[in-house]
């Protein structure tokens, strides 16, 4: 198995092509060796549940690995990522749910990852993604994003957060996302919107 769209990110973030290698992280990889895995990841990797039984870690995937909380650049590990073909950015929020936009109007996205927690290599967890379907990275797996699917449901959630007085949220990001709202959160909402 090769990991392709960790191979685009680590070019991307500049890792040369190189020799290859068998990467316990990326499988067959394009990237020369860095070295046996416990030496590049260390004694706190925590996903090696994800890693394959290979010795040894490409030269890309330690690059995407490496980084501590406030060197520069800052650990991947920190920061949200997309990646085109040719681009790589790291956005903050706002820029995640712009980029959600681009691949639902068909531009390439083909990498993805929200670093929910910071702590986690939530890239771990995306997939190659197409403009029918995004496998955007997360702290606890992949989240599937069809956009001919999902589309009427970002809407939904876009008006919910949208305040219909124009003064603020009515309801907030977390009841959003338990679906429990507080009664007069519910009433200002429906009564403002037209539905009492």
């Amino acid at each position: 198995m090769s990991r392709r769209e960790l191979h685009l990110l680590a070019r991307l973030r500049g890792t040369d092509i190189g020799a290859g290698s068998t990467c316990c992280v990326c499988g067959e990889s394009p990237f020369e060796s860095a070295g046996k895995r416990k030496a590049v990841l260390g004694s706190n990797f925590t996903d090696l549940g994800m890693l394959s039984p290979d010795p040894a870690v490409c030269s890309g995937c330690a690059g995407l690995m490496a980084g501590r909380p406030g060197s520069t650049p800052p650990p991947l590990r920190t920061m949200n990522v997309a990646a085109g073909d040719r681009w790589v950015d790291y956005p903050d929020r706002s820029g995640l749910h712009a980029d959600l936009m681009r691949a639902m109007d068909g531009e390439a996205i083909r990498f993805l990852s929200w670093a929910t927690s910071r702590k986690k290599h939530h890239w771990l967890r995306a997939g190659w993604s197409t403009s029918q379907r995004l496998l955007i990275g997360s702290d606890d797996g992949a989240i599937e994003f069809v956009p001919s699917r999902d589309e009427a449901l970002v809407h939904a959630v876009q008006a919910l957060l949208i305040s219909p007085t124009g003064t603020g949220t009515t309801l907030s990001r977390a009841s959003i996302r338990s679906g429990e709202y507080h009664p007069t959160a519910v009433m200002k909402f429906g009564v403002t919107d037209g539905r009492s």
